[in-house]
């Protein structure tokens, strides 16, 4: 087993109306049995989609960005595919993925590559 430690800032220069106040750190530690990482090339919706998570993984969390400087990509559940996130060009997403529901990946208007980091939560 090991450990992953991970810091998230989230900040605003003004004030924000609400409740919510944007100056927050949070650090957590996770603990993982096992790692996968990898460059991938997600193909355009509607071709068959990128799995990066398997529905026989465990709750597993995932670090995916989108390098595209473009295009962004569906973040959808592989039982009864449905889209959960939308991963615009540039960005990450850092979650845990329920499971048996899996993590697959496709593209808008073109093929965007893709760098994911999965840890099977121990």
């Amino acid at each position: 087993m090991a450990k992953l430690n991970t810091t998230f800032q989230i900040s605003s220069p003004s004030n924000l109306d609400g409740l919510l106040t944007l100056d927050a750190s949070i650090e957590s530690s996770y603990t993982y049995s096992s790692t996968n990482s990898d460059t991938v090339t997600v193909p355009v919706h509607p071709g068959t989609p990128t799995e990066v998570v398997p529905i026989t993984a465990g709750d597993t969390y995932v670090y995916v960005k989108n390098t595209d400087p473009t295009n962004f990509v569906q973040v959808r559940r592989v039982v009864g595919p449905a889209d959960y996130a939308k991963l615009h060009p540039g960005d990450f997403l850092f979650i845990c993925v329920y499971d048996s529901m899996g993590m697959q990946l496709l593209a808008d208007t073109g093929a965007c590559v893709v760098e994911y980091v999965t840890f099977l939560k121990s």
